[in-house]
């Protein structure tokens, strides 16, 4: 029994090994991670850029939609003007809505 143990711990031992080895020759690229040790006014300012950087993209957003609404809304109101224009010209001359319905109905 005393020769048993040592044989089986050794061959648990040589399987965990080979496991591992299959493990290792199938991720042969290792990640590599990169710090940056930075002063603390540097990190400071690399905050304070970002932030505003992240604030001015959003103002930049911002206004395009604004701007996109108020055109809209201007058009909106131009088409309105000339709609009811074009309503008012049409009510006033009745003859050309006669016309019109004379040439549809033919």
């Amino acid at each position: 029994m005393k020769i048993i143990k040592p044989i089986l711990f050794t061959l648990t031992g040589a399987l965990a090994l080979a496991s591992a080895g299959s493990m290792a020759q199938t991720d042969t690229e290792m990640e590599v991670i990169t710090v940056t040790y930075r002063a603390p006014i540097d990190y400071a300012l690399y905050v304070y850029n970002t932030e505003m950087s992240a604030i001015h993209s959003l103002e930049v957003e911002q206004g395009i939609v604004e701007l996109a609404r108020n055109q809209s809304l201007e058009a909106i109101s131009n088409m309105a003007q000339l709609t009811q224009g074009s309503l008012a010209e049409l009510a006033d001359n009745k003859d050309i809505i006669t016309v019109g319905l004379s040439q549809a109905a033919e």
